[in-house]
C-alpha cells in the first residue's frame, strides 16, 4: 500500500518554469496604473475601480446620475456614503465632473474628466495589445 508520504518521496521534483507573457503584461498594466496620478486613486479598492470603469463605459450624451451610479457599484469595498465622499473629493480634484441637471441638487450627472478617460484608455489599450498575441482575441 502506497502512503501519502511515499507518494511525496517518489514524486518528480518541481521545476520552475518561466511565467507566461500574460502575467508580465498584467504586471506591467498594474504598474502603469500605480504610477498614474490620474488612475492610482481609483485602484485603491474594488468599489472605486468599478466606479471608474462604470463611468468610462457610460453613455456620454445621455449622462449618468450620481446616485444611480453609486447604486450600480456592486463591489462592497465601500459603502454608499463613503463612495459619495470619494466622488466629491475626486470632483474637487478634477478627476470627476459633476454637472447640475435641473433645479434639484439631487439631480446631478457624473462623468470622468477627459484626461482620466484618455489615460485609462491608453493603459488598457497597451495591455490589450500585449495580450492579443497570446490569446488571439481580447
Amino acid at each position: 500500500m502506497m502512503t501519502f508520504r511515499h507518494m511525496i518521496d517518489d514524486a518528480e521534483p518541481i521545476t520552475m518554469r518561466p511565467r507566461p507573457t500574460a502575467f508580465a503584461a498584467e504586471l506591467e498594466y498594474e504598474r502603469e496604473i500605480a504610477a498614474s496620478r490620474h488612475l492610482a486613486l481609483f485602484r485603491r479598492n474594488a468599489a472605486t475601480w468599478e466606479l471608474l470603469l462604470l463611468l468610462a463605459g457610460a453613455d456620454e450624451i445621455k449622462g449618468t446620475g450620481v446616485y444611480q451610479t453609486v447604486e450600480n457599484v456592486r463591489s462592497k469595498a465601500l459603502g454608499a456614503s463613503a463612495l459619495l465622499k470619494f466622488i466629491r473629493e475626486q470632483n474637487e480634484a478634477g478627476r470627476l465632473r459633476l454637472q447640475q441637471c435641473g433645479a434639484k441638487r439631487s439631480k446631478r450627472l457624473i462623468g470622468l474628466d477627459e484626461v482620466v478617460l484618455a489615460e485609462l484608455t491608453r493603459v488598457m489599450s497597451r495591455r490589450d495589445a500585449a495580450l492579443l498575441p497570446l490569446t488571439g482575441t481580447i
